[in-house]
């Protein structure tokens, strides 16, 4: 038996698409003006068994009251950063799953690479790469699947 609804929470630095992802999904299109976070979103989707609905949560970290309630009882826990910005990805290592860590959240845990349409010198993809080494290394200390 399924659950009656599956929750996402989204988390990650500023600026590095959250809102435009959800707001994307929901709306189908992309728009390039987005408030700084929006109210959860819920809706049926065919990529879902019947009668379930999806829940996607948006976070803003400068909030942490809010993050800490916004984590908790989802399901699933989707860590952005923005592709290019090394210190995007770094923050994750640095900051995102430690902080998972402490506050004792088991939740699977994906990592999303945002706004991959920006155009990227060949010196941040070097940067990604040693970056993403080091972050799957890290992944058999966290709830983190390569």
């Amino acid at each position: 038996m399924f659950p009656s609804q599956t929750i996402i929470t989204l988390i990650g630095n500023e600026q590095v698409g959250k809102t435009s992802l959800i707001s994307t999904f929901t709306n189908s299109e992309f728009r390039e003006k987005v408030p700084s976070t929006l109210s959860d979103q819920t809706f049926s989707t065919e990529l879902l068994p019947e009668n379930v609905s999806l829940r996607l949560v948006d976070t803003n970290k400068n909030n942490p009251e809010s993050l800490l309630n916004k984590l908790e009882g989802c399901d699933l826990i989707c860590v952005l950063y923005e592709i290019g910005n090394s210190k995007s990805l770094q923050s994750i290592a640095e900051f995102w799953l430690p902080f998972l860590e402490e506050n004792g959240y088991t939740q699977p845990i994906i990592i999303v690479g945002t706004k991959n349409d920006i155009t990227h010198d060949k010196e941040d993809y070097e940067t990604q790469n040693k970056m993403y080494k080091i972050l799957m290394g890290l992944s058999s200390n966290f709830n983190v699947r390569k």
